[in-house]
């Protein structure tokens, strides 16, 4: 495992860490001989007691003893967290035990004072202890300063990770990451993963890992993950849930420094700051709402045109989008089973970072108002965002200047409703451009007048339709989509007879020969607007 970097002039994390290798050092345990568990050596020591026996140990605690019989004495203490035993007289069963647990135990000198050892030891713990509050306090300080003076979420990592030497990263409940502080070594794939702003590949696949992380969101604790290079991490962390109101806003990680005791100033430092971050992240959807609201009120407006023009700008240059050059309206209607918020996210995810570009919900449809006239870069933002939400149907409008916005967003509209109640057209990106003769009826639909052609070519077979019972519109419409009496027959499902004597009746009663081009003409345009703009 590396070691954590430190910036230039940085001090300790901490004191010296009163571990039990620090407390053999004393002149009263220096004679003392460690006969196993060398492995733990490191632990950091927080009590000190002289006992007959080794139940009832606390965390941390080195307990002297008067001898020490058995391995179920060293099991005994190793389960209520013991950092070191002691004893004149130790026996090989415990010296195996210790050896087993990585529980160190220690043979002291025959005669020792283990009372007076006891406060020497205890003194110098304490002391230990004292140093690595006034440290904890000094980086609880330096939050609070922070918190008070600019309550950011990068400002509020940088001193994490400042105050800690540790390095910090920031990730929202979707695990996309925020922000990354700090100059400690990190996980290599982790550097990868900062610059793509995601998570490493395969991070939470397995089972272990999205168990960990379902109990940490739901008990709202810290936890540590250890090294696991399956999965790329090569260095311990500490995970904290940021919670605000009961909801899950992200996750802070930090590198644990390799000592015991500033992995506990650590801990300690991150659970505060967890509260600010999680402050940091309201305060900054409150700045997003504000500034949302905003951009979709002038997005609005936009499309409304009705808004004097030296207003929107000046409504623009506060919200930093820029209304000069040209300006292409799209619109984008996602899978029924989705939420339009959905989409949106996926949609404002598309655009560049920093983007101007107007984009939001409106009217149940997400409206963008993207800069320039780079059309093919307007149709690839579509169908990139058609894939994201897993289909959909997508409308590019017609390049225009400010002043053209509404205009050309009533096109698209009308583009769109068209689109989606046509079955060959549904789930596709348009570009209004390359409409045809749709677009010709969606023009000619502005003003009532194709409406009412249709509705007057085909009353009479909607009429006798409505009141017999019969489909006389669907089977002429067959006829002319199929061109033949057969294949249409087949598609309908009946005897080629029968379909000619229903063609027959439909002339009849629509004074129309289907014999005719331009009565077939008329009657395909009547029926697609029928479908298009029915009922």
């Amino acid at each position: 495992m590396s070691e954590p970097s430190r910036r230039p002039g940085q001090g300790s994390l901490c004191p010296p860490v009163a571990s039990v290798a620090d407390c053999l050092q004393l002149p009263a345990l220096r004679e003392g001989e460690v006969l196993s568990g060398h492995e733990g050596l490191g632990a950091s020591v927080r009590w000190v007691s002289t006992a007959a026996l080794t139940r009832g140990c606390a965390p941390g605690e080195f307990r002297l003893l008067a001898r020490l019989l058995g391995g179920e004495a060293v099991h005994a203490a190793a389960d209520g967290g013991a950092a070191a035993l002691a004893a004149p007289l130790v026996s090989a069963e415990a010296v195996a035990a210790g050896g087993a647990l990585g529980l160190p135990v220690i043979g002291l000198t025959p005669g020792v004072d283990l009372d007076e050892m006891a406060v020497t030891l205890l003194d110098f713990v304490i002391g230990s202890l004292d140093g690595a509050l006034t440290r904890l306090g000094e980086v609880t300080a330096r939050l609070a300063a922070t918190a008070s003076d600019d309550l950011r979420l990068e400002t509020v990592a940088a001193t994490l990770a400042a105050a800690t030497g540790t390095a910090v990263l920031i990730e929202d409940a979707e695990f996309r990451m925020l922000c990354f502080a700090g100059e400690a070594a990190i996980d290599d794939n982790r550097q990868e993963t900062i610059r793509a702003g995601g998570t490493p590949p395969g991070f939470r696949a397995s089972v272990e890992m999205r168990e960990l992380y379902a109990e940490m969101a739901r008990t709202g604790l810290p936890v540590r993950i250890r090294p696991d290079p399956t999965i790329g991490v090569m260095l311990p962390r500490l995970v904290a849930p940021v919670v605000a109101a009961g909801e899950l806003l992200g996750y802070c990680n930090v590198i644990l420094p390799d000592d015991d005791l500033g992995q506990q100033v650590t801990a300690v430092a991150l659970e505060q700051a967890a509260h600010l971050f999680a402050l940091a992240l309201v305060h900054q959807r409150a700045r997003d709402l504000g500034g949302r609201m905003a951009r979709v009120g002038l997005l609005v407006d936009l499309l409304d045109g009705r808004l004097p023009a030296e207003l929107l700008r000046a409504r623009a240059d506060q919200v930093g989008v820029d209304l000069g050059g040209g300006h292409t309206v799209a619109l984008f209607d996602g899978p029924a089973e989705q939420r339009p918020e959905a989409w949106l996210r996926h949609a404002q995810a598309l655009l560049p970072a920093r983007s101007t570009e107007l984009v939001d919900v409106v009217a149940g449809t997400v409206v963008a108002l993207l800069g320039g006239a780079d059309r093919p870069r307007g149709l690839r933002w579509l169908a990139d965002l058609r894939t994201a939400c897993g289909g959909g149907t997508a409308v590019l409008g017609r390049g225009t200047d400010a002043g053209g916005v509404s205009a050309a967003y009533r096109e698209a509209r009308r583009t769109l409703d068209l689109v989606t109640r046509s079955g060959p057209g549904r789930g596709a990106v348009v570009d209004v451009e390359d409409l045809g003769l749709l677009g010709v009826l969606i023009e000619a639909s502005t003003d009532g007048s194709i409406d009412r052609f249709w509705r007057h070519r085909l009353a009479p077979l909607r009429d006798y339709d409505a009141r017999e019972g019969t489909d006389l519109c669907g089977s002429v419409a067959t006829f002319l989509e199929e061109g033949g009496l057969r294949r249409a027959a087949r598609r309908l499902g009946v005897h080629a007879n029968s379909l000619a004597y229903r063609l027959k009746r439909a002339e009849e009663i629509g004074g129309f020969s289907l014999s005719s081009p331009d009565a077939r003409l008329e009657l395909q345009m009547a029926l697609r607007c029928r479908r298009l703009l029915g009922p």
